[in-house]
């Protein structure tokens, strides 16, 4: 009996020191706080409310970049335009050059030069009529500057002798244009008139072609017809206002035949596969001003107000075709 009760004991003791081995090695395990517990669960929460707050900012982050990207065109359109018109503005100053000029300004400035022979013709027959007294003296004044001023210049851009002798011819029929702009109104003038500017205009016409030929490319070819545009628009206001006088010219087949070959023009233009878009926006004002200048031209105000109407849409019309001409001029540049 005590050999048995000294044997529990001792299995007793067995046991008791056999737990304690087992129980040992967790007693160095340092016991996990309630904090540290919490930290992966944290953790997930945390990471889990920043998914909707990155999802936030990258989402406005987008529309920040695409309202910049949108102010950004803005501001190149508004660009283009401003610099479209200063570009128009200087290549119109009358201002002497030593150089020969690049082909495409070269094209614009020629062909400037056939607008020119009708606007001086246009403003002659204003002060003759007492239309626009004032407007009609500043266009003869500024348009008689810029011609004289141009036509140096084209006399030093002669790259081959047919250029050469084109520009020669049309300073010839300039100086007979000029004498005859300076007689007093009256309908045997007008008809002296009416018909130098049309021996001019077909000089400068056959240079302008020259050049453009000299230049060959699309964009070329471009320049020529968006200026031709601008004579059209200031032939038309001259015819309206010759026709007055009853002179023995045509004037009625010259404005409708004038107004045919605009409206073909113009949808050339629009239709030219190198159009930028500031020049489809500025062909888009030029069909407005049109609608106006159409409206004046075919009489639908009578008298002293129709008088008026052409002379402020032809005016009107041809800055904004201006504008259209320098930006194909940049286009070939």
């Amino acid at each position: 009996m005590a050999l048995d009760i000294s044997r529990r004991r001792l299995e007793a003791g067995t046991l008791a020191a056999t737990g304690l081995m087992v129980l040992a090695p967790l007693a160095w395990a340092a016991p996990r706080s309630p904090e540290a517990s919490s930290r992966p669960e944290a953790s997930t929460r945390a990471e889990a409310s920043s998914r909707p707050e990155a999802s936030t900012r990258a989402e406005a982050s987008t529309r920040a970049e695409a309202s910049s990207r949108a102010e950004a065109s803005s501001r190149a359109e508004a660009s283009s335009r401003a610099e479209a018109s200063s570009r128009a503005t200087a290549s119109s100053r009358p201002e002497a050059s030593s150089a020969a000029l690049p082909l495409p300004s070269a094209i614009n400035k020629s062909g400037r030069q056939r607008m020119l022979t009708q606007r001086l013709g246009k403003a002659w027959a204003m002060q003759a009529l007492g239309v626009e007294p004032r407007l009609a003296a500043k266009i003869r004044q500024q348009s008689e500057a810029l011609f004289v001023s141009q036509l140096g210049e084209l006399q030093k851009t002669t790259p081959t002798l047919e250029i050469a002798a084109a520009a020669t011819a049309l300073a010839q029929a300039w100086e007979n244009y000029r004498s005859n702009l300076a007689l007093a109104p009256g309908r045997e003038n007008a008809v002296r008139v009416y018909i130098s500017g049309d021996e001019a205009l077909q000089r400068a016409h056959a240079l302008t072609g020259l050049y453009e030929k000299q230049m060959g490319t699309p964009q070329g070819h471009l320049v020529n017809i968006a200026g031709r545009q601008r004579m059209l628009s200031q032939r038309m206001a001259r015819a309206f206002y010759f026709g007055k006088f009853g002179i023995a010219a045509d004037t009625a087949a010259d404005l409708a035949a004038a107004r045919q070959q605009f409206v073909a023009g113009l949808k050339e233009l629009m239709l030219a596969p190198q159009n930028t878009s500031a020049i489809k926006q500025e062909l888009a004002l030029a069909d407005q001003q049109w609608v106006f200048f159409q409206a004046s031209i075919e009489g639908r105000t009578q008298g002293a107000t129709a008088d008026r109407d052409v002379a402020t849409t032809s005016e009107r019309i041809l800055e904004e075709l201006n504008l259209v001409t320098a930006l194909y001029e940049a286009l070939a540049s």
